[in-house]
């Protein structure tokens, strides 16, 4: 009997799937075969103009297309381009542009109705957002050609410019992995440990920096802390640290002072433990010196951009972060305090801003 109710109630959710399904197949409406903002990029990216740039800035562009029965788009109707008085060829020749690039466009997938792929139209708005004109925080002017040459939908890198005359502004995030030993009376307990580390600062290349930092490291346990003998066990440390930093750059070098809140969590992880790990938390604080030397890796890139964003020029360059760090955590328990030294090896951006630059002229 419970086998026989368990069938009907498996064709029953079975019969609705298939309800669904078939319901789902017998109507549809028309839509792209890849996300929208991937048309949308395609159509910024057209090489447009300076002028035809320009005239775009701040414009939200309608674009309707005519699919055939197999999602083959032609462009219908554009609205939202401006006539231009001084030119009026220009709208035109944006227009045209549109249309050529929806011919290169992938099939989208047709309008359906009773099971059959029918003709139909589809709609989509594109924003070219009007670039910032105040003067960024990099120091430079938000400028396109920066990115992307007017007429051409080629990126920018490097080698497109005669010079880049980099600004003393930098910023820079660095994540990567870390490794500790913990010195004084807990290094009778704990054993070398490891984890994780991330920082993110703002300043100025051979000058002052400030930001903020995280790590989180576990240590096991070789004893319990006096504190903790006979009475409960713990087999592991996690000790998180986080808060505000502040050094200086020093050629290729930098040197830092951290200060922030400590934790650490006493874990126990033991057999005879409760189903659930049972912990205990001290708290305190924590304040030591770091430094970071960085290498470099590759060559520095001006990134990717759709030549209708509002980023400031910057450069990109990849680094290996190598830092070896000596704080001291204070915590609520006497014995868990110290010093620990630190090692690690992390993935720093460097992000720098730009004070001018020259574009090669074309060949």
């Amino acid at each position: 009997m419970k086998r026989i109710i368990q069938l009907f109630l498996l064709l029953i959710v079975l019969g609705s799937y298939l309800q669904a399904q078939v319901r789902e197949d017998y109507q549809k409406y028309a839509r792209p075969s890849v996300d929208e903002n991937i048309i949308s990029a395609r159509f910024k990216l057209i090489p447009f103009s300076k002028a035809e740039m320009v005239h775009l800035q701040g414009s939200i562009v309608s674009l309707t297309f005519d699919l055939d029965e197999k999602g083959k788009a032609s462009l219908r109707e554009v609205v939202g381009v401006r006539k231009s008085p001084s030119d009026p060829s220009l709208k035109k020749g944006i227009i045209e542009k549109f249309r050529a690039k929806t011919l290169e466009l992938n099939n989208f997938q047709p309008k359906i109705e009773e099971w059959l792929p029918v003709k139909s139209t589809y709609t989509m708005d594109i924003r070219f957002p009007r670039p910032r004109k105040e003067t960024n925080w990099y120091g430079l002017k938000w400028e396109d050609q920066f990115y992307r040459r007017y007429g051409t939908g080629k990126q920018n890198t490097v080698d497109d410019f005669e010079y880049i005359k980099k600004s003393r502004r930098r910023g820079d995030i660095a994540i990567g992995m870390v490794g500790n030993r913990v010195l004084g009376s807990a290094s009778d307990n704990l054993l070398m440990g490891g984890g994780f580390r991330m920082d993110f600062t703002i300043g100025t290349t051979g000058g002052n920096y400030l930001g903020i930092f995280g790590n989180l490291i576990d240590n096991n346990f070789v004893r319990d802390y006096d504190e903790f003998t006979g009475s409960q066990s713990f087999s592991l440390a996690r000790t998180s640290t986080t808060g505000l930093t502040g050094g200086r750059w020093f050629n290729n070098m930098s040197v830092q002072l951290e200060v922030g809140f400590a934790s650490q969590t006493l874990i126990d992880r033991s057999k005879d433990a409760a189903e659930e790990e049972s912990s205990l938390d001290l708290d305190g604080w924590t304040s030591g010196v770091v430094v970071n030397y960085p290498i470099k890796i590759g060559k520095e890139s001006i990134g990717i951009d759709d030549g209708w964003t509002n980023d400031p020029p910057s450069l990109t360059q990849i680094y290996a972060n190598v830092h070896l760090g000596v704080r001291y955590m204070d915590f609520s328990l006497d014995e868990a305090s110290g010093f620990t030294v630190e090692l690690g090896l992390s993935l720093r951006i460097g992000m720098f801003g730009i004070q001018s630059y020259q574009l090669k002229a074309r060949k």
